[in-house]
């Protein structure tokens, strides 16, 4: 059975319709889950949402592997 990426599929359709379709098209990044959320209530067509990044975002509504910089005692010696 093949995998399919369903969202992905259809949002990389939406978007190059949108791209064929208008002349210009503004998009913001977002910095975190919430911030694209407000984007998108406010009627932007487009947003760039960093995955790292919003991995990295404080956001507490699930689990998240965070990057995070390493302590002194943490740190490679060499």
């Amino acid at each position: 059975m093949p995998i399919e990426y369903t969202v992905a599929d259809r949002m990389c359709r939406k978007l190059w319709d949108l791209l064929q379709k208008e002349e210009f098209v503004p998009a913001l990044g977002a910095l975190t889950g919430n911030q694209a959320v407000q984007m998108a209530q406010a009627g932007l067509k487009a947003i760039y949402l960093s995955g790292w990044q919003v991995a990295a975002d404080a956001n507490l509504a699930g689990p998240r592997i965070r990057p995070k910089p390493l302590s002194g005692q943490q740190r490679a010696h060499w």
